[in-house]
């Protein structure tokens, strides 16, 4: 269908909506500062153009092979065609939403450019076609869209589906790469970071939707540290994942501040195992520190069977040479195909080691489940088989980490129980000195000596407790 013919076709349908008595369905929309009323049509099912630049599928054409022609002419049959099956990959309920449609028919109107971009409705569209084509619902079903006028910018589409596309769809909410890339491309289109929290209330203002945008760049960072880098759409998870992504760009700017980019990949690389062997809680990742995959998950893995025992022979082979041969590393022995590397592009010794080929085997095994893997001796798993060991040992090295962590704080509470005690009492006496001559604080007098009488004596207790302990002696120390 060429534009022409798609835009007679609304204009036409306008028309008989405008002749229609009491003029037809209308619905109201937050549009352009105010309550709009648009006009609200019928077309067939083969008039809509399906929106290439649709937030909810942005992370997925992001990495696609056809993205660039989808980019170049997104009203082609073959990038429609990609964008279709982009929209029934990203909905995440479409199996609900079809039978919805199937039984009870379109609730909701969708949202139509008068060149016929779908704005809002790209999911129904879809499912609606897929319902005619399988012989479900007859082929004249039609599609109801609220009309936009003819003068609406680029940038008014773009502010309409932010706000439209992050409402609940049949329960399918955006995941959080898409919200990612919705913030940063409204951002990229001129508006302040005030202004996108004021639009799409986000708690924590225009501070958080920095945040979240300097989030999106981290997930570009950390999709590039695996051997094969991954697709963005790779972080799309069922779950919002927003607390742990926001942790972990606290940590890692923590970490830059203190030290240097190449430290804080180590640590990315770290918790990336983590989460592409399923652990993506925030109280696990939080135990995902700097070394738990040598120190905590690689003893599990040699004690996992006998394939447990082929990955930890794999992951470990050839670490002394890497520390001085990073070419040599970068010849791995024949095995598993994922850790061929070219010694030209191999990386820096430090990153060719146990952890660098967990998180290969982690990413590659969780992105293709069917993928089949092939070890030193010949033995073949598939991905999901070897998701499952790693997954295993990951939660139990995560586990002792966890514990590890627990017992250092075990020994560290009594030194931040005093500092915050330190705290509490310089916070009594600037209290103390800011009402000592204020005749109203005298007959308050009384209680406050009696906590102070108790916190005497639990002094007095701390200091006998503290003196039972030995003395530390610096090693070096020489008797006199």
């Amino acid at each position: 269908m060429t534009a022409s013919t798609r835009e007679l076709h609304i204009t036409k349908a306008l028309d008989e909506q405008r002749n229609r008595p009491g003029g037809g369905e209308a619905t109201t929309l937050f549009f352009r500062g105010k309550r709009e009323l648009l006009p609200v049509i019928e077309l067939p099912l083969t008039v809509p153009i399906l929106n290439a630049r649709s937030f909810r599928i942005a992370p997925l054409l992001e990495d696609h092979a056809k993205r660039d022609r989808v980019e170049q002419d997104p009203e082609s049959d073959e990038a429609q065609g990609v964008v279709a099956e982009l929209v029934r990959r990203a909905h995440r309920h479409k199996e609900g939403l079809k039978e919805s449609l199937h039984v009870d028919g379109q609730d909701q109107p969708g949202v139509i450019t008068r060149s016929g971009k779908l704005i809002n409705g790209n999911s129904r569209c879809v499912l609606l076609r897929e319902l005619v084509h399988d012989g479900t619902i007859p082929s004249s079903t039609v599609i109801r869209v609220a009309v936009l006028p003819s003068d609406t910018s680029n940038r008014e589409e773009l502010d309409l589906e932010s706000t439209l596309q992050q409402q609940k769809d049949f329960k399918d909410e955006y995941n959080l790469v898409s919200r990612l890339m919705m913030l940063q491309r409204l951002s990229d289109s001129g508006m302040s970071d005030q202004a996108i929290a004021a639009q799409q209330r986000t708690k924590g203002g225009a501070k958080r939707v920095k945040e979240l945008r300097e989030i999106l760049v981290l997930m570009g960072r950390a999709r590039l540290l695996p051997t094969e880098h991954l697709p963005l759409s790779a972080f799309v998870k069922e779950e919002d994942q927003q607390e742990n992504w926001l942790a972990l760009r606290s940590k890692v700017l923590e970490i830059e501040g203190l030290s240097t980019r190449d430290a804080a990949d180590s640590y990315l690389r770290e918790w990336l195992v983590a989460y592409f062997t399923g652990h993506d809680s925030v109280h696990q990742l939080r135990n995902a520190t700097e070394g738990w995959t040598r120190r905590d998950m690689l003893p599990h893995l040699s004690e996992a069977g006998a394939d447990g025992e082929r990955l930890h022979e794999l992951v470990t082979a050839k670490d002394e040479a890497s520390a001085t041969d990073p070419a040599a590393a970068a010849a791995e022995p024949e095995g598993l195909d994922l850790l061929a590397v070219n010694a030209e592009d191999a990386p820096a010794a430090s990153v060719i080691a146990p952890t660098q080929r967990l998180l290969d085997l982690a990413t590659q095994s969780s992105q293709d489940s069917a993928r089949e893997f092939t070890f030193q001796d010949g033995t073949k798993r598939t991905g999901q088989e070897l998701q499952k060991i790693l997954h295993k040992t990951a939660s139990e090295g995560l586990s002792d980490a966890a514990q590890r962590k627990k017992d250092a704080n075990r020994l560290t509470r009594p030194q931040s129980e005093a500092d915050g005690a330190a705290r509490s009492l310089r916070g009594l006496i600037e209290a103390l000195e800011d009402v000592i001559d204020d005749s109203e604080f005298v007959p308050k007098t009384d209680d406050l000596r009696t906590t102070l009488d108790l916190i005497q004596s639990r002094l007095d207790e701390a200091i006998e407790l503290v003196g039972s302990v030995p003395k530390h002696s610096d090693e070096g120390d020489s008797e006199e």
